[in-house]
Formats: C-alpha cells, sequence, structure tokens
C-alpha cells in the first residue's frame, strides 16, 4: 500500500465528507420520490429550537447525546499573572472518576501569549502525573476551552492544571493547588499549598442514560395520514428498534412507533436509520411531532431529523 501525498489529503477527507451527505441526501429523496411524500421539515440540531423537552438528554455541536454533561470549574475574582512559567494543578475542585473529558478551559485577560493546560494525576502527596494536555493561545479575554478528549479512569485523583507564559489570566484568590517550577511534563514533584492561582474549568459526560427528547409542533396545514423519519445516529453498539427509538404524532400525547431500518452508513461512526409509519388511527391533529428514545444500554447521540407527511 502506498503512502497517500499530504497535499491530497484534505481533497479525500473533503470526498468522504461528500459521500455522507450523498447517502443522506439518497434516503430522504426516497420519500419524495418512491413514497409520494408531499411536504416534511428538517431539524438539524445547529440550535435547541423545535425541541420541546429534552428529556434526559444533553445538546451540544449540533446533536443531541445520552450521555449527562457537566462543566465544572473555580471562581475567578480578579485577574493577573500567578506565578508565570510555573505550573499549577488546581485541587480545588476534582475530576469525577469515569467520566469523559471533551475540553479543559481557562479565564484569560490577555490578546497574546500561550500556555498548556493539563489533566493531572496525583499519586502520592506531592506527586504528579500529566495524564494529558493541549496547548493554548491567548487571543481573546474571557473563557478560552480547548477540546482534550481524555476518559478518567474508574479510580484516582485527577486535577486541571495550567502552565501560562507571558498572558494576564482570572485569578482565584484562594484554594488549594501544587505547583512546579517549570512547563511540567509526565511525572514530576510539586509543592502542595493553597492562595491564588489560575481561574481553570472542565467539561465532560458522564455514563450514558435512558432519555425521551420531545419535539414541538410542526405546523403542516393539513392532518397527515402517513409520515416517515429519516435521522443520522451514532448507535455505539446499541440496536436499532431497542436501544434507539424514534416516534411520531400528530397531537403529541398519542404516539406511533416508526419501525426502523438500517438505510446505510453516513460516516465511521454513524448510520441513517429510517422508517414509515400509518398515522391514521392517532387523535385527529394538523402538526406533526417526533420523539427520540435511547436506553442507557449504549452511549448514543442523534444528529438531526428528517420529516416527510403526507
Amino acid at each position: 500500500m502506498g503512502i497517500l501525498p499530504p497535499n491530497l489529503r484534505p481533497d479525500i477527507e473533503a470526498l468522504r465528507v461528500d459521500m455522507a451527505v450523498a447517502n443522506l441526501r439518497d434516503a430522504v429523496k426516497d420519500g419524495w420520490s418512491v413514497l409520494a411524500l408531499s411536504t416534511g421539515m428538517v431539524d438539524a440540531f445547529t440550535d435547541q429550537t423545535g425541541i420541546a423537552s429534552l428529556g434526559g438528554a444533553t445538546w451540544a455541536s449540533g446533536a443531541l447525546s445520552n450521555r449527562s454533561a457537566a462543566t465544572v470549574g473555580n471562581t475567578r475574582a480578579t485577574d493577573g499573572s500567578p506565578g508565570a512559567s510555573w505550573t499549577y494543578t488546581d485541587r480545588a475542585y476534582s475530576i469525577p472518576n469515569g467520566v469523559t473529558v471533551s475540553s479543559v478551559g481557562i479565564w484569560s485577560n490577555a490578546t497574546s501569549g500561550n500556555g498548556t493546560l493539563y489533566i493531572m494525576e496525583r499519586v502520592g502527596a506531592g506527586s504528579y502525573v500529566v495524564r494529558a494536555s493541549q496547548a493554548i493561545t491567548f487571543t481573546a479575554t474571557g473563557w478560552l476551552d480547548v477540546a482534550l478528549s481524555y476518559v478518567v479512569p474508574g479510580s484516582g485523583t485527577f486535577y486541571v492544571g495550567a502552565w501560562v507564559n507571558n498572558a494576564s489570566v482570572g485569578v482565584t484568590p484562594s484554594g488549594a493547588f501544587a505547583t512546579y517550577n517549570g512547563q511540567a511534563s509526565g511525572s514530576f514533584s510539586a509543592s502542595e499549598t493553597t492562595g491564588s492561582m489560575h481561574t481553570t474549568r472542565v467539561t465532560y459526560s458522564g455514563s450514558p442514560g435512558a432519555v425521551t427528547v420531545v419535539s414541538g409542533a410542526f405546523a403542516l396545514g393539513f392532518q397527515p395520514s402517513v409520515a416517515r423519519i429519516v435521522s443520522p445516529v451514532e448507535l455505539g453498539g446499541g440496536a436499532i428498534g431497542t436501544d434507539c427509538l424514534l416516534d411520531l404524532s400528530r397531537d403529541g400525547a398519542a404516539w406511533a412507533a416508526v419501525p426502523l431500518s438500517d438505510l446505510g452508513k453516513f460516516d465511521a461512526s454513524t448510520r441513517i436509520v429510517g422508517g414509515l409509519v400509518s398515522l391514521a388511527g392517532q387523535p385527529a391533529g394538523s402538526s406533526i411531532y417526533w420523539r427520540w428514545r435511547a436506553t442507557a444500554a449504549y452511549a448514543g447521540k442523534n444528529h438531526g431529523i428528517w420529516l416527510q407527511c403526507k
């Protein structure tokens, strides 16, 4: 197998995106050409407009997830440059075991300078190990978050750390921390004390849970008798129709379960699922509602809803 020239890689990535979009377009097109459905709606989850209830799900980055999410951190009181070029490990709060970190952040009061944000494990009194790190450039004031993916083990004590070079940042006036003279890497020893340090935070997702997401009403202007739904979903090992379920309704109260089929691949981790269902036995209504249900057995995401009706 030959080596792909670097200058062709962006083209290949663009082609993959084009193929994913084409597969989704073909799945939706069948509703018009094959099933003669006459109208519809689309929600790509660019925001939460159109969602009446998250039902335990979380929304982020254009997708719904059945994993809980949280952002925890310290509180900024003032601004300054505490211990420039020292690495601080913030022991005022810890990262829960078993969660998946998606980003770490620091409060910036500068538009220049750079630094590194860390996930540290405390392995003993004054003893730390860098488990993950990500460089950061100070380009704006306020919270600056950088993507950092890390699955926190089920045991151990983990903290956020920061090394800042020539930048003013938010300062937490008092709290427990550990300091290391220099930019930390690998295993290192630190002085554990209290006082002022950088203001940091971390965003993570927890274990999957059962969720029921319900949309608001989408007015059709007529009473639908048949409806079809298409959705790109990440199954995470779950089964279509068991761990990932989609329902439709004319009044938002009585629901018809959609018999779902796998309509093909969207990308490496996402399948296109869909199905057609009769609404004839439901209470009267001239709107359409959708509902996504996911079990706690898998970590799943829903990237959008395409509805077609007649």
